[in-house]
């Protein structure tokens, strides 16, 4: 589901980018999201998510290890984690189902 979404955003800015690399993203992207969740499987609310961070992997792609540029006024820089802007959904869906891990207790 993920792949078929992402492919046709992508088919829509560069068509050619292979199939074997958008599966890549895909597959990097979701698995990513399943282990910061928890899950072993990706929740049907974070599809969305695994969507845009796909595409925001294909926009950085020609431009990857940039932190910062500035070009004539005009300026780049990428976040090193694309799954960060995310934080907020990712916890709140730990608290929600329980699987933000257990507590310890010194006794």
């Amino acid at each position: 589901m993920i792949f078929e979404k992402v492919k046709k955003l992508i088919a829509e800015e560069d068509s050619a980018i292979s199939d074997e690399r958008i599966y890549h993203w895909c597959s990097i992207v979701e698995s990513r999201l399943c282990l910061r969740l928890g899950t072993e499987r990706l929740p049907q609310q974070f599809v969305q998510i695994a969507v845009e961070a796909c595409i925001k992997l294909f926009r950085r792609y020609y431009y990857e290890g940039i932190s910062s540029e500035n070009d004539g006024g005009l300026s780049v820089s990428f976040v090193e984690d694309i799954l960060s802007e995310y934080s907020a959904d990712i916890s709140a869906y730990k608290t929600q189902t329980g699987t933000n891990g257990g507590t310890v207790r010194f006794l």
